[in-house]
């Protein structure tokens, strides 16, 4: 079982619907790391439904540029 999380919803549900048209086809739970609330949230969830999580794959980036 795969979870493709995303702060804002939208983009999230957009990204499964994508996702879709590869036949692959992850659950969809929002998730904003830098709100420990929100981590605890999907932390309980994934223990109560999965019993805990096996792998985490955080592909995440920060985009930035100085310019000289």
């Amino acid at each position: 079982i795969v979870y493709l999380t995303a702060r804002k919803r939208t983009r999230g549900l957009e990204a499964i619907h994508k996702l879709k048209a590869f036949d692959v086809h992850p659950r969809f739970f929002q998730l904003d790391v830098t709100n420990q609330r929100s981590c605890d949230k999907l932390r309980d969830y994934l223990k109560f439904e999965h019993g805990g999580l096996d792998v985490l794959v955080n592909n995440a980036a920060v985009y930035f540029h100085v310019s000289c």
